[in-house]
């Protein structure tokens, strides 16, 4: 008899994307570290360095997720009156 020769499964992640923060004019810091915090689940000390780099620099990536996650981040920020951004990672 032939032996059985089973295909072994490869699973694919999804690619990372990265999420970027931009400085507005409107919310203040504390309420941006404090979305960040909530919505990305950033340590506290994170989110503020975040927020202050977004706020000197103008933008700040805030981290790297799989593109699902990424997004959903995204529009939970867009939702909080954030402004950001999703950018592929090649």
């Amino acid at each position: 008899p032939q032996p059985v020769i089973q295909k072994e499964r490869v699973l694919k992640r999804a690619p990372n994307s990265k999420l970027m923060l931009f400085d507005d004019p409107v919310n203040t810091r504390s309420y941006v570290a404090r979305m960040l915090a909530t919505i990305c689940q950033l340590h506290d000390k994170d989110a503020f360095r975040v927020m202050n780099t977004a706020h000197q620099s103008g933008s700040c990536a805030v981290g790297t997720w799989p593109g699902e996650r990424c997004e959903l981040y995204a529009n939970q920020m867009r939702d909080a009156g954030l402004i950001v951004e999703v950018e592929p990672i090649d």
